[in-house]
This record gives structure tokens, C-alpha cells and sequence, in this order.
């Protein structure tokens, strides 16, 4: 989406004082766009607050602390459709990876005193139907909170 598209809308949201969530996923990742910290910029100017879905693939220190130094950015998920997401073929060392990232953001979280919250989001598809109580398992026991 072209920027000035972007602001207007924005803009719009802002005239008519929406107090909703402005949610950067669905069919792309976020992080792909070198802008994304300029559009959250944009809405905390604009007082909205931001969500985003990702894979978690493109996290790294500094894009988390970026994040985490937004004020109005309150959520971020992480989509995992299977333990090591190989059902969109994550390799081993793209999923260790995330696992690091995730858990630099609880350890900043907690240093900043941060309220954004760390979401795991599940597709539910033919392929994980049946793993689904280990997926939440996983989520909940290795993703929820520093390793």
C-alpha cells in the first residue's frame, strides 16, 4: 500500500476518533516492509494502537526494541501452526532463531516495563488438526515466558 494511502487512512480514523486496533498481518509479513516503524510511528501520532501478526522470522534485537520502545504498541504474535513451524517450511535454525528473539523480548519486556503483550497465534489446518493441545502446550509452556 502506497504511504499517502496509508496516512489518509489513518488520518480518517483519527477524524472520527476511532479508538480500535490498527493490525499489521494477514497474507504478508509486516517486518518485510522497511517502513513498518514508520507506520507505527504514524498511528501513535495519530493515537491508534498497533498490533502485529508475524512469523517471527525477521525478529532480532533491534527490531524488538524498536517495537517495545512504541508506546502504542501493545501486541505482538507470533504465528505457529506446528512445534518448529515446519509445516511452512521454518528450518531448524530459522525456528532457534525465533525461540531466541522471543525470548529477548520477554527479558527486555520485563527490563522496560513494558505492557505489550507477546501473542502465539494457530492456523487450524488439515495438516496440525491433531496437534493442536501440543501446540497450545508448547505455546504456553516454552513461548509464554523466558527459557
Amino acid at each position: 500500500m502506497a504511504q499517502e494511502t496509508f496516512n489518509k487512512i489513518i488520518k480518517q480514523l483519527e477524524a472520527i476518533k476511532f479508538s480500535g486496533i490498527v493490525n499489521y498481518h494477514f497474507y504478508n509479513e509486516p517486518l518485510l516492509d522497511k517502513r513498518i516503524f514508520e507506520i507505527i510511528d504514524y498511528a501513535q501520532k495519530c493515537g491508534l494502537k498497533v498490533y502485529m501478526i508475524t512469523n517471527g522470522l525477521l525478529l532480532n534485537e533491534q527490531k524488538i526494541d524498536l517495537l517495545l520502545s512504541k508506546p502504542n504498541f501493545k501486541v505482538l504474535s507470533i504465528s505457529v501452526d506446528d512445534i518448529g513451524n515446519e509445516i511452512r517450511d521454518v528450518k531448524a535454525k530459522q525456528w532457534a532463531k525465533m525461540l531466541e528473539s522471543v525470548n529477548y523480548f520477554h527479558r527486555r519486556k520485563k527490563e522496560l516495563k513494558s505492557d505489550c503483550i507477546l501473542d502465539i497465534k494457530t492456523v487450524v489446518l488439515d495438516s496440525n488438526s491433531q496437534d493442536l493441545y501440543s501446540i497450545h502446550k508448547y505455546s504456553v509452556e516454552t513461548l509464554s515466558h523466558v527459557v
